[in-house]
């Protein structure tokens, strides 16, 4: 898991971001924010390299 965490650091840390803002925006997780959390993920998996 280190390995492909290094490998992948920069879409990690993209997804991190991302999905942080959604945690730290005010309100409870909507359909909308759980819709963005999903296509931040599927990006994450798509670009991320084995």
């Amino acid at each position: 898991m280190e390995s492909w965490s290094k490998l992948n650091e920069a879409e990690l840390r993209r997804t991190s971001s991302a999905l942080g803002e959604l945690r730290a925006s005010q309100g409870g997780w909507s359909f909308a924010k759980l819709a963005i959390a999903n296509t931040q993920l599927k990006e994450l998996s798509e670009t991320a390299r084995a």
